[in-house]
């Protein structure tokens, strides 16, 4: 299993594989004449520590953000003050938490606690600004569909919500190559040995689901992921099949909580990590996203209420 390293995974396409705890992120680089353009850009330290160490070489024109995450967008300022002439992209909808990285923290990482009053330590939140990096400001947004050159070639943008609200994926389709991020997140983002380390992070339960259908049109030979390994064809059906079961799984199950009595946030987050978690109980938390993604699907399809007191309870028919 790699841990750091880099590799030429499609004709012109690099992939940048670091470690980020237990688990690997990655980020991709695409070889232009005159330099590279980036998809997403790791941690605060990954692209000045990959310079360092004379991987990454010549001018970066272009960084292309898949979607505002800290392990995604976080050497965004540090690019924007070593290459002045850099163009800075992403999805609209993800434009205000790029460049706003406190919002980011307020609205993304703490989802949950206005309404249940759940969330992460403080501690763990001043860490995720922390390797946010600084503020930076986004020079040009991205539409579905959108084709940009990049060394001669068409790549298309693919809009890829649920994840977060503007997620984007890119696409080479004369050779079938798709570079995603964390559109799509199976059981959990794995480990350095494979296995899955901790809970998926979708949050718009519609949008995620809608965006898994309009990948299976997709006509992909090699797709690559923000923590996956490289994924063929037959895989990426698989990928996707995991990522639909697992949000049915989980609202089947937290239903079945619910039939129960009424339950808080943070009971259903963890009567939910008892049945599924292949994970260590400290990554249980990161369940927020999706179990708050659960709730508000529910609550919108008119299956529970929300109680004043921030109880969660099946509706009455």
């Amino acid at each position: 299993m790699y841990i750091r390293e880099v590799k030429e995974e499609a004709l012109g396409v690099y992939r940048f594989s670091q470690p980020i705890g237990i688990r690997i992120v990655h980020f991709y680089a695409i070889k232009e004449a005159d330099g590279w353009t980036l998809i997403d850009c790791g941690l605060s330290n990954s692209v000045a520590s990959w310079i360092a160490d004379g991987e990454l070489k010549g001018k970066i024109n272009r960084l292309i953000i898949t979607h505002a995450d800290a392990d995604h967008l976080g050497s965004g300022a540090w690019l924007k003050e070593n290459y002045p002439s850099i163009e800075i992209c992403c999805h609209a909808n993800d434009k205000r938490y790029s460049e706003d990285h406190r919002l980011l923290v307020k609205n993304r990482y703490d989802v949950a606690r206005p309404k249940f009053g759940f969330g992460y330590s403080q501690e763990v939140l001043d860490i995720l600004l922390d390797v946010c990096g600084e503020d930076f400001e986004v020079d040009r947004t991205l539409e579905d569909q959108e084709t940009i050159l990049i060394d001669g070639d068409e790549w298309q943008i693919e809009l890829l919500p649920g994840h977060s609200p503007g997620h984007i994926g890119i696409s080479r389709k004369k050779d079938g190559i798709y570079i995603l991020g964390d559109a799509f997140l199976s059981d959990g983002p794995p480990s350095i040995d494979g296995k899955p380390s901790m809970p998926p992070t979708h949050e718009n339960i519609v949008l995620y689901l809608n965006s898994i259908k309009k990948a299976r049109s997709f006509n992909v030979n090699k797709c690559f992921t923000g923590h996956w390994p490289l994924l063929g064809k037959e895989e990426f059906i698989a990928f996707l099949d995991k990522s639909e079961e697992v949000v049915f799984r989980d609202l089947k199950i937290v239903t079945s909580i619910l039939e129960k009595g009424e339950r808080s946030f943070e009971e259903i987050l963890t009567e939910l990590c008892e049945q599924v978690s292949t994970w260590d109980a400290t990554e249980n938390s990161h369940y927020l996203y999706a179990v708050n993604g659960y709730i508000k699907y529910l609550e919108a399809t008119k299956k529970i209420v929300v109680t004043p007191n921030q109880k969660i309870k099946l509706k009455q028919e």
